[in-house]
């Protein structure tokens, strides 16, 4: 079975700010057993680390090449085992699986009887047969538009896979809120009312505040000179309005202001205005990120506490755009990867065609 090095390329640092919750699960906690072999090694010891309501990490011993390993798991979980300084991960699950290696190419082992694993090797298959065949065709297509396409056609082709539900979960500020709550709803109940089902569903629940048409309440920040300033009195200035939301430690958030300042410079004299509202616990690394990156050319707010962005906009993840008119009606929300990106320029320039800058 195949690793997906490719998916390593999607993988942004997102934070994601939902308040932690104690959980109570409809479903016990379910037991699986591992039997494996490492081929080349008689004596020697692994370890296995994963979470299910704790952090789990546990010695395995082994012993004439052979060891055997349980434990118990809500749901299909992720966990990954070390040898020396090798690694690899597989989800773990009800039943009885096998696992097998080879000492001197442990990355490359193998664990049957986990169909949530199975589901992920054969996503990778997937992608990976397609980047052959564009290669071999020399065929021009960009990794991460081939791999979302990929996995939106396994989650809807698959609701029967927790990988699935993974993937959807992975995927949330990326897709539209009809396509989730659609695919979310064809998922077997007890993948709704899992761990991350239930996580989805919070979000889902959060995000119906920043869908299209949503009148957004009015509310105050502080500027970085320390003033109150109001979201209405900044709309009222400019047809429309962006809120990027951002932090300082947010890479993403800040590999993305080349872009937020192309939206400006090329949209400001037709009405775009820009506020950057951050969401920074420590004000003076939010001042500093400020001139280090020349965002004091539009307005700038924190919100340090998170209630503008959590409990009014139902934001889930930054970097985060929301597309607001004069009248604090909501456009569109964006998120900071290439496809909100592409979106969000095309929706600035549809918004404001019709509307005579003041």
């Amino acid at each position: 079975m195949t690793k997906n090095i490719y998916i390593l390329k999607l993988l942004l640092v997102t934070a994601i700010f939902l308040a932690a919750k104690n959980l109570c699960y409809s479903q016990p906690a379910k037991r699986f057993v591992i039997k494996g072999k490492i081929h080349g090694l008689k004596n020697g010891f692994m370890l296995v680390s994963y979470s299910t309501k704790k952090n789990i990490q546990d010695t395995i011993i082994i012993k004439e090449g052979k060891f055997s390993y349980s434990g118990k798991v809500f749901e299909p979980t992720l966990a990954t085992f070390y040898l020396d300084k090798k690694a690899i991960s597989f989800y773990l699950e009800k039943g009885k699986m096998i696992f097998d290696a080879k000492n001197d190419s442990f990355t490359k082992a193998e664990l049957f009887g986990s169909q949530t694993n199975d589901d992920m090797e054969f996503r990778g298959v997937l992608i990976n047969n397609r980047i052959k065949i564009n290669t071999e065709n020399n065929i021009q297509e960009d990794i991460p538009q081939l791999t979302f396409a990929i996995d939106t056609g396994f989650i809807n082709s698959t609701p029967e896979s927790y990988y699935s539900l993974r993937l959807l979960n992975f995927y949330f500020s990326d897709l539209d809120y009809k396509f989730i709550t659609a695919a979310f709803g064809k998922f077997k109940k007890k993948y709704q009312e899992s761990k991350m089902g239930i996580d989805l569903r919070d979000k889902l629940e959060l995000s119906a505040k920043s869908l299209p048409g949503v009148q957004v309440n009015n509310f105050t920040f502080l500027n970085e000179k320390g003033g109150s300033v109001s979201l209405k009195s900044i709309a009222e200035q400019h047809n429309i309005i962006a809120i990027d939301l951002w932090a300082s430690w947010c890479i993403p958030c800040r590999e993305n202001t080349p872009f937020v300042k192309s939206l400006y410079n090329k949209f400001n004299s037709k009405g775009l205005g820009i506020l950057s509202l951050s969401i920074d616990k420590k004000k003076e690394s939010w001042i500093k990120a400020i001139q280090e990156d020349g965002i004091n050319i539009w307005y700038n707010g924190i919100d340090d506490e998170r209630k503008s962005i959590e409990n009014l906009l139902g934001i889930i993840s930054i970097p985060t755009i929301i597309l607001l008119d004069k009248n604090l009606k909501i456009i569109n929300k964006f998120n900071g990867r290439w496809k909100g990106k592409r979106d969000l320029e095309l929706a600035v320039n549809n918004a404001l065609s019709n509307i005579e800058a003041p």
